[in-house]
């Protein structure tokens, strides 16, 4: 699995931990991104490409009390 830094305006902190997310790639070929924490190992699933594993992670849970 390789790291790659991306910038902080793309991705969100974690939500867990607070710590700062990082994009990796899995696989054989290096070809399945994952972004990932490497604070509390925290994780979104492998996606199809590196936007869809950025917004994977930037998505969040509605919090109740904002809910209509």
């Amino acid at each position: 699995m390789t790291a790659q830094n991306v910038s902080c305006r793309e991705l969100k902190p974690c939500p867990f931990c607070g710590g700062s997310p990082a994009i990796a790639a899995e696989g054989e070929f290096g070809q399945w991104p994952i972004v990932f924490c490497g604070n509390c190992n925290a994780q979104t699933d492998v996606e199809l490409c590196e936007s869809e594993a950025i917004a994977a992670w930037n998505r969040r849970a509605l919090d109740p009390a904002q809910e209509t």
